[in-house]
């Protein structure tokens, strides 16, 4: 009798500590700041697209460049990031950035003050950076370019 009254004690605290648990997530899902986050991602990605909708950097690049997939979309701490890789030309990095902050800046982009590889354009009040990233990583010397709402 005993080793029953034990075996349904340990199943009740598990069968507890798991209602705990799945409640605890549905009110971090429900809370206020989920919601919050999911809003300020949508406003953020939508002045993201604004600033690509006069001529949508992330689908240009210099000729031989080859896109490694589709766009990708992220949104970390509330700023939301458009971005896309690609294999450059030759596998050569020269003039890739050069291409893009020249088109950039055609388009309305200005060179960051604090850091002129990086160029912004305000969007409604909304700061929206674009900037190209080399992977130190990657043996095919990929690069992506980003629209964010991340600072440069």
């Amino acid at each position: 009798m005993t080793t029953l009254s034990s075996i349904l004690r340990w199943v009740l605290a598990a069968v507890g500590c798991v209602a705990f648990a799945l409640g605890f997530a549905t009110l971090a899902l429900l809370s206020p700041w989920g919601w919050n986050h999911r809003g300020v991602c949508e406003t953020n990605f939508e002045s993201v697209e604004a600033a690509l909708a006069p001529f949508d950097l992330l689908r240009a690049a210099p000729p031989g460049a080859i896109p490694l997939g589709s766009p990708g979309r992220s949104c970390d701490d509330h700023h939301a990031a458009v971005s896309r890789t690609y294999l450059p030309p030759n596998g050569s990095r020269a003039g890739v950035e050069a291409f893009y902050q020249c088109l950039a800046a055609r388009h309305g982009w200005q060179p960051h003050p604090h850091d002129p590889e990086c160029m912004v354009k305000e969007v409604d009040g909304t700061e929206v950076e674009f900037d190209v990233w080399f992977d130190p990583e990657s043996t095919e010397n990929t690069y992506t370019v980003t629209a964010s709402t991340w600072p440069c």
